[in-house]
C-alpha cells in the first residue's frame, strides 16, 4: 500500500480515526490519573575515612570503595530489623527493602539512602530513621573495630513535592503514540473489512475498469427518462453517449447494460440513455432481455409506451411477430420499446433461441442504436449469453452501495466469456459541475441585475432546449 493509498484510507475514515484516537487518549488519561501515586524522599550520609598519625585524609578511590561498602551493609537484614522496631509500620523486612534504595555518589563519599511511600511525609519518615538507625549501628561497629570509619548524616531528607510516579507526561506521550498507532489500525481493518467499493470523486476507474459515466442523484427515478426535464441528466447521458462512439475499436452500435447487483439503477440507466439519443434524433431500439424480474415499466416511460400485450417472450417462442412487439409513443418518433411480456421461470432457453439473433439484426439495421436491459450477472447466466449479441457492456454501479466482491466477480465473468466492457456508469453519484450553466435565463439575469444595480436585458432569442 503506497502513501497515497494510506492517506486516502485515512481520509475516508476519518471518523473512525478520530473516534478511536479520542477513545483511547481519553483512557490513557484517565488510567493515568488514576493510579497510585507514590513518593520517594532521600537521606544523604557521609561516610568518614579512618584516621592515621598524620591525619591524612583519603584519596578520592579509597573513599568511593569505602562508600560502596557502607551501601552494602545499609541493606543488612538487621539494619532493617532495627529500624523496624524504631517506626510503628506494619511492614514486614521484605516489605521494606523492597521500599528501599542504597546508592553511592560517584567520586565521592556520599552515600544516598532513599524510601519509597504512599506520602511525602511518610517517605521522609523512614528515609531519616532509616539514616539515622545505620548511622548508630555503624558507630557501634566502629567501635567494636569491626568498621572502618564512622557515618555521619549529611543531609537529612525532606518531604518531596511532587511524586516520583506515575510519570505523567511520559504515560501519556506513550499513550498518545499507541493511540494513534490504535486509531490507525482500526481505521485499516475497518476498510480491509468493508466490502463495499471506494470511488472519489476523481477516479477514473474502479478495478482497472474505466468510469464513463456518471449520472447524478435525482429526487423522483420514476421521470429518469424525462431527460429534458434536467439539463444535468441529460447532458450526463450525453456524455456516455460520446464516450460510446469514441470508444476505440469496432464501432458501437448495440449496448447491453447490466450490473453487477441488484437495485443499482441499470433500468434506468437503460430508459435515459435510449431516451436521450432518441431525442438527439437516433432511431433507437430498447429492448428488455430481464425475463427475470422486468422492471424497464418502471423506468419512467410514461404511459404512453403501454406493457399489455406481445412481448420478447412471445417473439422468441414464435408466437408473435417483430412488428407486433413494438411499442410506440407519441412524444418519441425515434424510440421503440420492445418489453419482456410474461415473465419466465427459466429464461435460459429463450435466450439461446436464434430467435433473438434474427431480431438484434433487423433491429441493427432498422435503426443507429440497440439498447438492452438485462439482469445482473449475478443472476443466473442471463447477461452472458447476450454478450455475442451486442457490440459493448456497460456495468451500472450505485455510487453510494455498490459491493466490491459483486463487482469482481462480475467483471471476472464477463472477461470469461469475451465480453467487451465499455466501462462503468455510476447511478446516484456526485456530479461537480458549474452552478452558472444550469441556471434558469430568468434567474441568471436577476443575479446580473444585483450585481450591476440594473436589471439584466433579457435574450433577444433562444434557443430550443434539446
Amino acid at each position: 500500500m503506497s502513501f497515497e493509498d494510506l492517506t486516502s484510507m485515512l481520509w475516508r475514515r476519518k471518523l473512525i480515526f478520530v473516534l478511536t484516537l479520542l477513545l483511547c487518549l481519553g483512557a490513557v488519561v484517565a488510567a493515568s490519573l488514576l493510579l497510585p501515586k507514590s513518593y520517594r524522599a532521600t537521606s544523604t550520609l557521609f561516610v568518614a575515612g579512618p584516621k592515621t598519625d598524620v591525619e591524612t585524609a583519603l584519596d578520592t578511590t579509597q573513599g568511593e570503595q569505602l562508600a560502596r561498602t557502607y551501601t552494602a551493609l545499609a541493606s543488612t537484614p538487621s539494619v532493617a530489623d532495627a529500624v523496624l522496631e524504631e517506626l510503628p509500620l506494619d511492614l514486614t523486612r521484605e516489605e521494606l527493602l523492597s521500599r528501599m534504595s542504597f546508592a553511592p555518589i560517584e567520586r565521592t563519599q556520599l552515600l544516598n539512602i532513599t524510601a519509597e511511600a504512599d506520602t511525602p511525609d511518610e517517605a521522609a519518615g523512614i528515609a531519616n530513621n532509616y539514616a539515622d538507625v545505620f548511622v548508630v549501628r555503624s558507630d557501634q561497629l566502629a567501635d567494636d573495630k569491626r568498621a572502618p570509619s564512622k557515618v555521619a548524616v549529611s543531609e537529612r531528607a525532606v518531604p518531596p513535592e511532587e511524586p516520583s510516579s506515575p510519570n505523567l507526561p511520559l504515560l501519556i506521550g506513550l499513550g498518545s503514540l499507541l493511540s494513534i498507532l490504535a486509531a490507525f489500525g482500526a481505521s485499516l481493518l475497518r476498510d480491509r473489512l468493508d466490502q463495499r467499493l471506494k470511488i472519489a470523486d476523481d477516479d477514473g476507474t474502479i478495478e482497472g475498469v474505466s468510469i464513463i459515466g456518471r449520472t447524478p442523484m435525482m429526487d423522483d427515478y420514476s421521470s429518469l427518462a424525462e431527460v429534458g426535464q434536467s439539463a444535468q441528466m441529460t447532458d450526463a447521458l450525453r456524455i456516455l453517449r460520446t464516450n460510446l462512439e469514441l470508444t476505440g475499436g469496432k464501432p458501437t452500435k448495440t449496448v447491453l447494460i447490466t450490473s453487477s447487483s441488484e437495485g443499482e439503477g441499470k433500468s434506468t440507466i437503460a430508459a435515459g440513455l435510449a431516451v436521450a439519443l432518441a431525442r438527439d434524433g437516433d432511431a433507437v431500439t430498447l429492448i428488455e432481455c430481464d425475463l427475470r424480474r422486468p422492471t424497464l415499466d418502471l423506468a419512467g416511460l410514461g404511459d404512453e409506451f403501454a406493457t399489455a400485450g406481445p412481448g420478447l417472450v412471445s417473439f422468441l417462442t414464435g408466437s408473435s411477430g417483430a412488428n407486433g412487439i413494438l411499442r410506440h409513443g407519441p412524444s418519441e418518433p425515434n424510440l421503440n420499446v420492445i418489453y419482456s411480456g410474461s415473465v419466465g421461470l427459466d429464461p435460459g432457453p429463450l435466450l439461446r433461441s436464434p430467435n433473438l439473433g434474427v431480431l438484434m439484426a433487423a433491429r441493427r439495421l432498422a435503426g443507429d442504436w440497440v439498447i438492452i436491459d438485462t439482469p445482473p450477472v449475478s443472476v443466473g447466466d442471463d447477461a452472458l449469453l447476450l454478450t455475442p449479441q451486442v457490440d459493448g457492456v456497460i456495468i451500472v454501479k450505485d455510487a453510494h452501495h455498490a459491493s466490491l466482491p459483486a463487482f469482481r466477480a462480475a467483471i471476472g465473468q464477463l472477461e470469461r466469456v469475451g465480453a467487451r466492457v465499455h466501462g462503468v456508469v455510476l447511478n446516484r453519484a456526485v456530479v461537480k459541475s458549474s452552478s452558472y450553466y444550469y441556471t434558469p435565463p430568468d434567474a441568471s439575469n436577476k443575479k446580473s441585475a444585483n450585481l450591476d444595480g440594473e436589471a439584466a436585458e433579457p435574450p433577444k432569442s433562444a434557443a430550443p432546449s434539446a
